[in-house]
């Protein structure tokens, strides 16, 4: 029987690194809800110009990423908001 795993320890406003194998691989992303499978995360996809245009949701089971940072600013419901980090 298979035993159960020790979670990560992360928390939104983490910045973390989508492993290779997975579509959005080696990209970096912020985390923006946890879940119990995991994360959802975010990837901002500005114009050329540098507007922000919008955000890129991604659902990250746990062995799919790991945690390499914590992010300055965040996205929520009020908008960009200082994460205070």
């Amino acid at each position: 029987m298979a035993q159960p795993t020790e979670r990560k320890a992360y928390s939104v406003g983490d910045i973390v690194q989508i492993k290779p194998g997975h579509p959005w691989g080696l990209s970096l992303a912020v985390v923006s809800e946890i879940r119990t499978w995991g994360a959802i995360a975010y990837v901002a996809m500005p114009h050329n110009d540098g507007t922000p245009v919008g955000l890129a949701y991604q659902r990250l089971q746990d062995e799919e990423f790991e945690i390499v940072g914590q992010a300055r600013w965040v996205f929520d419901r009020e908008g960009w908001v200082d994460g205070g980090r």
